[in-house]
Protein backbone atom coordinates (compact mmCIF):
# COMPACT_ATOMS: atom_id res chain seq x y z
CA UNK A 1 0.00 0.00 0.00
CA UNK A 2 1.19 3.48 -0.79
CA UNK A 3 1.49 6.34 1.65
CA UNK A 4 0.15 9.81 0.88
CA UNK A 5 1.78 12.71 2.67
CA UNK A 6 0.77 16.37 2.42
CA UNK A 7 3.16 18.92 3.89
CA UNK A 8 1.38 21.98 5.29
CA UNK A 9 2.88 25.45 5.53
CA UNK A 10 4.57 25.34 2.09
CA UNK A 11 3.54 25.99 -1.51
CA UNK A 12 -0.21 26.37 -1.91
CA UNK A 13 -0.60 25.37 1.76
CA UNK A 14 1.27 28.37 3.24
CA UNK A 15 -0.57 29.54 6.37
CA UNK A 16 -2.41 26.24 6.80
CA UNK A 17 -1.95 24.38 10.07
CA UNK A 18 -3.86 21.68 11.90
CA UNK A 19 -4.99 22.60 15.39
CA UNK A 20 -6.25 19.14 16.32
CA UNK A 21 -7.46 15.85 14.89
CA UNK A 22 -9.66 13.23 16.52
CA UNK A 23 -10.37 9.80 15.09
CA UNK A 24 -11.71 7.60 17.88
CA UNK A 25 -9.35 9.27 20.36
CA UNK A 26 -6.28 9.30 18.11
CA UNK A 27 -4.87 11.90 15.72
CA UNK A 28 -4.34 9.23 13.03
CA UNK A 29 -6.68 7.99 10.33
CA UNK A 30 -6.21 5.50 7.52
CA UNK A 31 -8.41 4.09 4.78
CA UNK A 32 -8.97 0.54 3.56
CA UNK A 33 -8.80 -0.37 -0.14
CA UNK A 34 -12.47 0.65 -0.58
CA UNK A 35 -11.96 4.07 1.07
CA UNK A 36 -13.60 3.26 4.42
CA UNK A 37 -11.87 5.10 7.29
CA UNK A 38 -9.85 3.19 9.88
CA UNK A 39 -8.65 4.34 13.29
CA UNK A 40 -5.11 3.88 14.63
CA UNK A 41 -5.98 0.27 15.59
CA UNK A 42 -6.82 -0.37 11.92
CA UNK A 43 -10.49 -1.00 12.71
CA UNK A 44 -13.50 0.88 11.33
CA UNK A 45 -14.14 4.31 12.86
CA UNK A 46 -16.78 4.14 15.57
CA UNK A 47 -17.67 7.84 15.27
CA UNK A 48 -17.17 10.70 12.85
CA UNK A 49 -13.60 12.01 12.70
CA UNK A 50 -12.82 15.71 12.99
CA UNK A 51 -9.86 17.83 11.92
CA UNK A 52 -9.68 21.43 13.16
CA UNK A 53 -7.72 23.75 10.87
CA UNK A 54 -6.39 27.25 11.65
CA UNK A 55 -9.00 29.99 11.34
CA UNK A 56 -11.89 27.94 12.72
CA UNK A 57 -12.22 25.68 9.68
CA UNK A 58 -13.15 22.02 10.15
CA UNK A 59 -13.01 18.86 8.05
CA UNK A 60 -15.12 15.88 9.08
CA UNK A 61 -14.64 12.28 7.96
CA UNK A 62 -17.82 10.21 7.89
CA UNK A 63 -18.01 6.72 9.40
CA UNK A 64 -18.30 3.92 6.84
CA UNK A 65 -17.98 5.96 3.65
CA UNK A 66 -14.88 8.01 4.46
CA UNK A 67 -16.52 11.08 2.94
CA UNK A 68 -14.42 14.10 3.87
CA UNK A 69 -16.52 17.24 4.22
CA UNK A 70 -15.42 20.84 4.78
CA UNK A 71 -17.35 22.84 7.38
CA UNK A 72 -16.91 26.63 7.20
CA UNK A 73 -16.38 28.63 10.39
Amino acid sequence: AGTYLQVLGTGSFVGVSIGSANFDGSAEVGFDWLGAPLNSSETALASQGTISIAGGHTVTVKVGTGLAEYVAP
